[in-house]
């Protein structure tokens, strides 16, 4: 989220012009194509790169990949998804996603699994090209809205079979909806 407000300020005030911006990130450059409505910058749409989901890539020790990872907190056992999209992530599919980050997310962002921590989403599908997202980022708490979990969570949707790649995906979150596409 924070990179499509970059790119909308750096659009409107700034007056850059280039189709799509190039914006240097601490994850690699990232293009990102604006669109207007009007004067001013409407929506954005970022290439985030590729998701990550071996261990090494979101700090889990071992070989392989991050997937069906058995985590607890306070006494509950999850199945995670770990997948790096630039940062670490923690996915859960849950039916009640707000609730898993609101009573869990403190303890599962600092999981020893996770070495670096990690950011965690609560994920219920509510149809193939529909997901409900919640966010714990670490070091923050509980966000309305995160590009970069959205991702994660679009991306271990495809990854288990719950939701189709190439696709649009829209991904709601407590601030609003992201379309999301991951391509096969």
């Amino acid at each position: 989220n924070e990179i499509r407000c970059l790119v909308r300020y750096a659009v409107d005030e700034l007056g850059l012009e280039s189709q799509p911006l190039q914006v240097d990130t601490g994850s690699g450059v990232l293009a990102c194509q604006w669109f207007r409505d009007g004067e001013h910058v409407s929506a954005v749409r970022v290439a985030m790169g590729p998701c990550r989901f071996q261990r090494a890539s979101v700090s889990i020790e071992g070989d392989g990949e991050a997937t069906e990872i058995p985590v607890e907190a306070g006494g509950q056992g999850f199945q995670a998804t770990g997948v790096s999209v630039g940062n670490p992530h923690m996915v859960i599919f849950h039916e009640a996603p707000s609730d898993l980050v609101h009573q869990w997310g403190p303890s599962l962002t600092g999981h020893p699994l996770w070495q670096a921590g990690a950011n965690v989403e609560g994920v219920r599908v509510i149809t193939p090209t529909h997901l409900e997202v919640s966010v714990w980022e670490r070091g923050c708490g509980p966000t309305q809205a995160c590009g970069t979990g959205a991702t994660a969570a679009a991306a271990a949707a495809v990854r288990h079979g719950h939701s189709p790649a190439n696709a649009a995906i829209t991904v709601t979150l407590p601030g609003g909806d992201l379309e999301i596409e991951i391509a096969s």
